[in-house]
């Protein structure tokens, strides 16, 4: 079965918008459209191969911070430009509140001055924070006071293992300008995924 397609309205191929017809813009956003989804792609598979690299240097240097360097034509990566520098995102420890009630309990019975009432008790943010800043965490998720009172209603997860890194470029030496050198001279050839056949997915 033959689908017949819409005919042009009229005008089409003379209205223009910065020296582009319809038809050509139309032409340049879907050639766009399919190629920021390949290396988006791409982008997201790097990204994790680079972060399984970079943990695994870390567990084994306790580094989370490496150069970024990008060849210009003729160099290795011995003589590559500096460009700017990836970085574990290492998550930090939470002391929290887990149980309002027994938290106002608790400072009723030990703090009663950091307790007040507006409507209902309540506990002063201040002085939690400064209670919680100052306690120490146990193994087992708990938090005790400086007087070696565990704080009822209070908990502690400590800072778990990176889930992810940030990159940077350097913008006093031009990273990002170097990178865009790089690319024109060659390098992104082989980095550039190959286009697939993306007829099953339109």
């Amino acid at each position: 079965m033959t689908s017949t397609l819409p005919e042009e309205p009229e005008g089409t191929q003379v209205a223009r918008w910065d020296g582009l017809t319809l038809p050509q813009a139309l032409e340049r956003e879907a050639v766009l459209k399919v190629l920021l989804a390949e290396v988006k792609a791409a982008t997201e598979e790097a990204r994790g191969q680079a972060f399984q690299l970079m943990t695994a240097l870390e567990a084994e240097t306790g580094s989370k911070s490496f150069n970024v360097k990008v060849r210009q034509e003729g160099q290795d990566y011995g003589m590559a430009d500096i460009v700017g520098r990836a970085t574990l995102t290492q998550p930090s420890e939470s002391r929290y509140i887990a149980s309002p009630e027994l938290f106002l309990a608790w400072m009723e019975a030990h703090q009663p001055t950091s307790v007040f009432t507006f409507k209902e008790r309540r506990v002063y943010t201040a002085a939690a924070n400064l209670l919680l800043e100052d306690a120490t965490p146990t193994e087992d998720g708990r938090l005790v006071d400086p007087n070696g009172e565990v704080i009822l209603g209070a908990a502690y997860k400590p800072a778990g293992a990176p889930t992810t890194h940030s990159m940077a470029f350097d913008k006093k030496t031009d990273g990002k300008g170097k990178v865009i050198q790089a690319i024109k001279s060659g390098l992104a050839e082989g980095m550039v995924p190959a286009l697939t056949d993306g007829s099953e997915n339109a």
